[in-house]
């Protein structure tokens, strides 16, 4: 009595009569350990199919079918997340489980559940204090990222950041940001014309030291600088 329930939103999975019972783990999204360089700082991450959830993606436009793992490339070069998903099934199955629980939701609903799975994930694993949004696809409508920025303006205490491609979304709410949010455009999309056009911070790949140096172009090792 009296005890924490994370779980509390789920009372709408209940299984019917004669299905089998939904495991916890099923009914909250899955947040992972980020870049290893950020792990004692408490950075974790949030993963969604690679390129299947990436409606403004070009370039390294590449899926990994969820049943084989099996690559089709769509862009000139590969997403780097997509070979994970090819080889470990259990990624592809917690990140399409992931997208799963978000699907046809409306932004009050993906709200909910990213909030409760965020309070689930500090009671059972650890304290969040960075969490990258997307260490594999990107915000798939305007209501998934208007819950995130809902859901981001109750954590104060928490630095949130992302790389994205979805510049419309970002564009439409560029005033609406929280100051603990930092958005990144990822160049290589079909909206990069909005990168210069809304004066945008973004990252750029390059080939290697040297090709960032001709550019003048500052190097993030770690992450520290998108963050």
């Amino acid at each position: 009595e009296g005890q924490f329930d994370p779980l509390s939103h789920l009372a709408q999975f209940a299984p019917e009569e004669g299905e089998e019972e939904i495991k916890e783990e099923d009914c909250v999204l899955t947040f992972g350990t980020a870049n290893s360089k950020l792990s004692h700082f408490g950075a974790t991450s949030f993963s969604l199919p690679a390129g299947y959830t990436c409606p403004f993606a070009d370039v390294c436009k590449s899926v990994a079918n969820r049943k084989t793992g099996k690559i089709t490339d769509y862009g000139e070069i590969r997403c780097f997340q997509t070979p994970l998903e090819a080889i470990r099934p259990s990624v592809r199955a917690s990140r399409w489980n992931n997208r799963e629980l978000l699907h046809n939701k409306t932004r009050e609903e993906m709200t909910e559940i990213i909030s409760k799975s965020i309070d689930y994930h500090e009671f059972a694993v650890r304290p969040i204090q960075i969490l990258r949004v997307h260490d594999s696809g990107d915000f798939f409508s305007q209501e998934y990222f208007d819950a995130w920025l809902e859901v981001i303006r109750t954590r104060p205490g928490i630095v949130f950041y992302a790389y994205t491609k979805s510049l419309p979304f970002w564009k439409k709410r560029k005033d609406e940001i929280p100051t603990n949010f930092r958005l990144i455009a990822s160049s290589g999309g079909k909206a990069d014309e909005m990168i210069e056009q809304e004066k945008f911070r973004q990252a750029i790949v390059v080939s290697d030291m040297e090709d960032a140096i001709e550019r003048q172009l500052n190097v993030d090792v770690n992450e520290f600088l998108a963050i």
